[in-house]
């Protein structure tokens, strides 16, 4: 996607991304909307906010240990059966570089670690593996030490400028041989920003006969906007940067998870991220801010994940003890407000022993439940993603 017409706001270009980088694109993208429509259905009419490309780069670390059934289970659900284990790894290297680099002057880190129970060993070439192409720390630690959790809880907030202050609570599972974990903090300020004094309060629909009332933010400029099948979407692009936010609100007799049935990697790249076009409008966007702890395990299990979780899990590529994935865990946060967005992410994985152009304005109100992504507009990587039932729970 391109920004919108006479907002001047691109940095030069870095290199386009290679042919691999865009398979990889394509894999997480249909891995991010699977992961948020899985989590959308467990948890129907609540907010919901992940960071997609946090748990795929957690999951690809972890699935360089794996071998047999546990490894196609893994690469099935990520999406990566079209690439070659080395070139899938390499493209995760350059597109990091690449969604990195098209912050600007934005502010967009990413960050991995390992952390292996004193006395366990694991396999060179995955240590390798993490360190080279995922840039992972790697660190021997006594997790049965009262210090343990501290070490880890500091590593996120530092990864996150405090937006995650801690991963871990209390003591370490004493059969957990390995913890890894993938962070990424982002913040900018939006390219065109809301003036405060037009955020007024106002109804926000719950559903057909309930309403809150909200801060609900107003701007008027020219952005990229599409008005689909059932939906309208427009995109809010960040100052200086190759980031932005798509917001996708969905018709009043439409859904959040009606519109996410629809939408896959083929639908948002063909489709959405090319179908948007300049146009002037005026948006209202509610104030919100979230912080939420999200259970990966069961989601990752629906979408195919399942020997991984238990004792016929194969990581023998890892370690020679017998391994499996007991906890997958994301917490977040963003905040959205008149100037930009600050947002967050942790996932932390414990391994265990045992449609048509309109020429005239456009006003899209986002006072009914609405997806929103933070997507690198060059790459097309969705590195945040969620669903607003209610801003005033996200208060």
């Amino acid at each position: 996607m391109s920004v919108a017409a006479g907002l001047a706001l691109a940095p030069t270009a870095p290199a386009a991304p290679s042919a691999e980088e865009q398979k990889l694109v394509t894999a997480n993208t249909g891995f991010a909307f699977n992961l948020l429509r899985e989590i959308s259905t467990e948890q129907p009419g609540t907010n919901v906010f992940i960071s997609p490309y946090s748990v795929s780069t957690v999951l690809e670390m972890v699935e360089n240990g794996a071998m047999g059934r546990t490894k196609d289970e893994l690469r099935h659900t990520l999406g990566l059966a079209h690439l070659g284990e080395e070139l899938q790894n390499g493209a995760a290297y350059d597109l990091d570089r690449t969604v990195c680099a098209g912050a600007s002057n934005a502010t967009l880190t990413t960050a991995n670690a390992v952390w292996c129970r004193k006395g366990v060993t694991p396999k060179a070439d995955f240590i390798t593996c993490n360190r080279v192409y995922y840039h992972a720390t790697v660190q021997s630690l006594d997790f049965a030490a009262a210090a343990a959790p501290g070490i880890i809880n500091a590593w996120a907030a530092g990864a996150t400028h405090g937006t995650i202050p801690t991963i871990v609570s209390g003591p370490i599972d004493p059969a957990t041989d390995m913890i890894l974990a993938s962070a990424v903090y982002f913040k900018a300020h939006w390219a065109k920003e809301f003036e405060p004094y037009l955020t007024k309060p106002k109804a926000f629909h719950l559903d057909a006969t309930r309403t809150v009332t909200v801060p609900m933010m107003s701007v008027t400029h020219s952005w990229l906007y599409l008005r689909g099948d059932g939906f309208q979407a427009v995109q809010l692009p960040y100052k200086d940067s190759f980031l932005a936010m798509e917001v996708l609100l969905p018709d009043t007799n439409s859904s959040p998870e009606q519109l996410l049935t629809a939408l896959d990697a083929k639908t948002w790249q063909k489709h959405i991220a090319t179908g948007l076009v300049s146009k002037k409008g005026t948006i209202l966007l509610p104030r919100f801010k979230l912080a939420q702890t999200t259970d990966l395990r069961q989601p990752l299990q629906t979408l195919g994940v399942h020997g991984a979780f238990d004792s016929s899990a194969n990581f023998s590529a890892l370690s020679d003890d017998s391994l499996y994935i007991s906890r997958v865990l994301q917490k977040s946060y963003i905040q959205v407000d008149e100037a930009g967005t600050e947002a967050g992410a942790v996932t932390e994985t414990w391994l265990t022993k045992g449609g048509d152009y309109d020429p005239e304005p456009f006003e899209m109100v986002m006072d009914l439940p609405f997806l929103f992504f933070i997507t690198d507009t060059r790459s097309g990587t969705i590195l945040f993603m969620g669903a607003i039932h209610d801003p005033s729970q996200a208060e």
